[in-house]
């Protein structure tokens, strides 16, 4: 089955349940899959990742991408997130299930470390460049 990214999250854990399970922090495949001998991986395979632009791991599998976190909360808690994942600890590549929790936009925005560029020092003050 073949299922685009505006599927429902029902479907979408369906899905998660049918090919993947978790092992402590690790997710695997369920069965083998031979179709594409280039994608191919055996049953209990951990899956194949990759990192995106912003950090985040990422699985291809069955015609859908997904973050690697929101398929470790959905295995772990029996059901997909109803609101944002955040990372408790901030780091973006650490998907076990004690890291991850469910929150608001806003309160995952608190969780951000401060920018690099930032001239306060200080998380979530924004300089005003204004010239008087």
């Amino acid at each position: 089955m073949t299922i685009k990214s505006n599927t429902p999250a029902s479907d979408r854990y369906r899905l998660i349940e049918d090919y993947l399970y978790l092992d402590g922090d690790t997710v695997r495949y369920k069965k083998d899959s031979l179709k594409h001998p280039n994608h191919s991986h055996r049953a209990g395979d951990e899956i194949k990742t990759s990192i995106n632009g912003s950090g985040y791991r990422q699985v291809c599998f069955a015609g859908i991408q997904m973050f690697v976190h929101v398929v470790v909360f959905a295995l772990h808690n029996k059901r997909m997130p109803l609101k944002n994942i955040d990372h408790i600890n901030g780091n973006r590549l650490d998907n076990s299930p004690k890291n991850l929790r469910e929150a608001s936009r806003i309160a995952n925005s608190r969780n951000q470390k401060t920018k690099c560029n930032s001239r306060s020092g200080i998380k979530n003050v924004l300089w005003n460049k204004q010239k008087k």
